[in-house]
């Protein structure tokens, strides 16, 4: 698989102690080779020992926000990487190993620009007006995932 493409890892933290050590260690033993990804931390301004953990690890880049919230941080990210394709975790995340060969599989469609994954419905959708509604139900309000036409948002 050597036209693996580059990915730009990105995660968001705010006092996550008490996750992050098994996040980011499950990011480091992914199946995919060190030298086609990279990884961003994006901290809310944690207060307990979030960023000391982080310290262990090999992230790329690490960004103390002063402002807080989902959306900036996703959009701080975005702006942050090097790389066209941008996997987002929050800190409480433990993806399998195989995570990043199987959500990039989908961008050999063009048509695909997003993908999101994890997101239940626990009820019957006969005819939702958005996907936008869905995921504004459960807590994630569309406009953390809003990216303006040049690819980066603007903060």
């Amino acid at each position: 698989m050597k036209d693996l493409p580059y990915v730009s890892i990105a995660i968001i933290t705010y006092n996550a102690e008490e996750t992050i050590e098994k996040c980011i260690s499950s990011v480091f033993q992914v199946d995919y080779p060190r030298e086609k990804y990279e990884v961003i931390v994006v901290d809310g301004g944690s207060t307990d020992r979030t960023l000391e953990i982080l310290r262990k690890y090999p992230v790329d880049k690490v960004i103390i926000s002063k402002r807080r919230g989902l959306g900036y941080a996703r959009n701080l990210c975005i702006n942050e990487a090097r790389y066209e394709i941008v996997a987002m975790l929050d800190a409480d995340e433990v993806p399998p190993e195989d995570w990043i060969k199987r959500f990039i599989r989908h961008f050999n469609d063009s048509k695909v620009g997003v993908i999101f994954g994890g997101v239940k419905v626990p009820f019957k959708v006969t005819k939702p007006s958005s996907i936008s509604t869905i995921l504004y139900f459960y807590g994630h309000p569309p406009s953390n995932y809003l990216v303006e036409g040049n690819g980066k948002p603007d903060l």
